[in-house]
């Protein structure tokens, strides 16, 4: 990736919108070390976790002159770190007007997946992340629009903070008409009736110790599927809660189903204790929703809820090839903090700035479908080749590297991009 696109996207936001002033972290006009030149020291120096001597050589060829290690760890604290989320922030933010209808959405405002991965972190620094037994990190929460390709939300906390504590931060995020996807591990009745009373939607899996109801008394589900065998009806959730919400169950394969049973059984976790009930109910995919059957069948909620993991493939791509885990045993703890956030700024750019258009322009032009993970890999491992295409005189080059080494393979299994279209396809045919 260009290190031109930090002056063009980020340099306005520090001058106009004054980032860094209200934590402290610019408080005169810089002599050496400005925000953006170290910003991108720490990017460039991407995957590895740099040290103070390699960020002030990089920095000395930002600068125009020598900068001392010193001088770069007097920089590295909190108000630098507090300085990185503010520019976070305000990326996100701008990309939330970018929204680009999609068929099956089009009766929402934004279609947000909300999942979590947990970053590791060097042993020297368990006591400010605190875990479980000998875990410990951080976990960084992220909610992405997919009708506009960008992200809503981060937030890392300490890996103690589970998906079940994180699930009522989505209600600050919440505009009537969104759309919130998201699995088993936010299930909470309360947050979902917050979400309903937002004037929002929502689809998640079912919970399976939730009881139901009709308007008559409980709903025996086991019972009600073996008579049926699929399901979509108007029913109430939770003993207490009673949330009015649409249950909806369609079976899957055999295969599937016996997949489940057996990793249940043989989950570590005794306290399981799966009964007849539970094992049987694994043979459906179960969604509760307040979306109506007037917007959407029972098929388009299971493909809806099939694209909740495009977000844990945006994970995989911060682990696999953009560094996120990668640190340095000796790191400070704002150290650790500004590689965490530096490099999810450049995720967020070159999500922006390389992949969709990147997307679009191979998408258009050979109809084939651009993978994220192996244009991560690509620019991270070999972005010395870039120059070196640029000079070609194959003007195509650069198109044929694309095609042959960034674009899915063809394979039986859709892709993430194949199962859009295939739930836009839903979507004309309703």
């Amino acid at each position: 990736m260009d290190i031109t696109v930090f002056d063009r996207e980020l340099d306005p936001l520090i001058r106009e919108d004054k980032v860094g002033v209200e934590v402290g972290f610019i408080r005169r006009k810089p002599r050496k070390i400005h925000p953006l030149h170290l910003l991108k020291a720490f990017c460039i120096l991407l995957p590895q976790g740099p040290s103070l001597r390699t960020l002030a050589m990089v920095l000395s060829v930002l600068c125009a002159e020598a900068v001392s290690k010193q001088a770069v760890a007097k920089r590295i604290g909190k108000s630098w770190v507090e300085f990185l989320k503010q520019i976070l922030a305000l990326l996100l933010c701008r990309q939330l007007g970018t929204a680009s209808a999609e068929s099956l959405f089009a009766g929402f405002n934004r279609v947000l997946l909300h999942d979590s991965s947990t970053l590791p972190l060097p042993q020297a620094l368990a006591s400010y992340y605190p875990g479980t037994g000998n875990q410990f990190g951080r976990n960084a929460q992220a909610v992405l629009d997919i009708k506009s390709r960008s992200y809503v939300y981060f937030s890392l906390t300490p890996f103690t903070r589970n998906d079940q504590t994180a699930a009522s931060d989505v209600l600050g995020l919440l505009q009537a008409g969104d759309l919130v996807i998201r699995d088993l591990g936010y299930f909470a009745l309360k947050v979902l009736a917050g979400i309903s009373g937002a004037g929002a939607f929502f689809i998640s899996r079912f919970g399976y110790r939730c009881s139901l109801y009709n308007p008559d008394g409980p709903l025996d589900l086991p019972c009600l599927l073996r008579k049926e065998g699929r399901l979509d009806r108007l029913v109430r959730i939770g003993c207490s809660e009673k949330l009015p919400v649409r249950i909806v169950a369609i079976p899957v394969p055999s295969h599937v189903a016996e997949k489940r049973r057996r990793a249940l059984r043989q989950s570590r976790d005794r306290r399981l204790n799966p009964s007849k009930d539970h094992l049987f109910l694994l043979g459906w995919a179960i969604f509760i929703t307040n979306v109506t059957q007037e917007v959407w069948g029972a098929d388009q909620i299971a493909e809806a809820y099939g694209l909740r993991w495009r977000i844990e493939i945006v994970f995989k791509a911060w682990k696999s090839h953009f560094g996120i885990t990668s640190y340095s045993h000796s790191a400070s703890l704002y150290q650790i903090e500004s590689l965490i956030y530096t490099r999810l700024i450049l995720i967020l750019l070159f999500h922006t700035t390389v992949y969709n258009p990147l997307f679009t322009h191979v998408d258009r032009q050979f109809t084939k479908k651009l993978s994220l993970l192996k244009l991560s890999a690509f620019f991270v491992n070999y972005h010395w080749l870039i120059p070196l295409i640029a000079a070609s005189t194959n003007k195509k080059l650069f198109d044929d590297i694309l095609t042959h080494f960034c674009t899915y393979d063809k394979r039986k299994r859709p892709n993430y991009e194949n199962s859009f279209e295939v739930a836009a396809r839903w979507a004309k045919l309703s």
